[in-house]
């Protein structure tokens, strides 16, 4: 007697994807395997340590970009060294993301996560033309991300340091509002503000002169001669004291609530 010609049920459920095309089980069997790389990566420990170096570069780099005397000598290798840092945040972003599949949309229940992936996206915009100034105040914004990468600085801004661990933060996240602020400064600034704004290290120090309100109009002449720098100028003020209102703010000592209480 010959036998049946339809295929077997039990080698049918053994697997699954024998009657798949080709291409969907090789993509199938290649995915799989990505997607727990992905997931260890995004897991690891030392993830978030690889960003904040990561950061520390861009930082530095930036810092390089805004003074006219390294620019000038090494500006190609600036260039090269913020396109590689850009492909890299947009790799680590699509990382955290893709670690949350099947359902990647958890990943926007963080509001650093959140945070995260606007200014990604946002600093993705071209330096050029009418959205140059724009794309690098974008591009600057990504620095504020050490706060999302640091745990140290991420526990002090949600209030749960205290002591001398908290003035250490507090420390911390004023020098990196200053160094912030200062290339803010740079970028609105240096071309209309004769001179006071031309580098990092006088940004820097007109920062400092801000912050102890000490020598304002000197720290802001030339300006004047552009109305909207004078509202960049306003903003600018209004943007430095309210990062210090919020650090002072988180200094102050909590009442300690009643389960806490001996």
């Amino acid at each position: 007697m010959v036998a049946p010609c339809w295929p077997n049920s039990q080698n049918s459920e053994e697997s699954p994807n024998a009657d798949a095309p080709d291409a969907l089980r090789i993509a199938v069997n290649l995915g799989v395997p990505l997607l727990k790389l992905i997931k260890a990566i995004s897991a690891n420990e030392h993830f978030p340590d690889v960003v904040l170096v990561l950061l520390v570069i861009l930082s530095m780099t930036m810092g390089a970009e805004a003074t006219p005397s390294i620019a000038t000598r090494h500006g190609e290798l600036i260039a090269t060294i913020l396109v590689a840092l850009q492909a890299a945040f947009v790799i680590e972003i699509l990382i955290r993301v893709l670690a949350y599949l099947p359902r990647p949309q958890e990943y926007f229940g963080s509001f650093w996560n959140s945070f995260d992936f606007i200014v990604v996206a946002l600093s993705l915009l071209p330096a050029i033309g009418s959205l140059g100034l724009v794309a690098r105040l974008l591009r600057l914004m990504r620095l504020i991300r050490i706060m999302s990468v640091s745990g140290a600085l991420r526990a002090f801004s949600s209030g749960r340091t205290h002591g001398a661990a908290a003035v250490i933060s507090a420390l911390l996240m004023l020098g990196l509002l200053w160094y912030v602020m200062a290339l803010a400064g740079f970028y609105l600034f240096a071309s209309s503000s004769n001179g006071h704004w031309s580098s990092m290290a006088s940004g820097l120090t007109n920062v400092g002169k801000l912050l102890v309100i000490q020598n304002i109009p000197i720290v802001f002449s030339g300006i004047g001669a552009l109305l909207s720098r004078c509202y960049l100028a306003v903003l600018y003020l209004a943007v430095l004291a309210i990062f210090m209102e919020t650090i002072s703010h988180l200094l102050k000592p909590r009442p300690l609530s009643r389960n806490s209480a001996p």
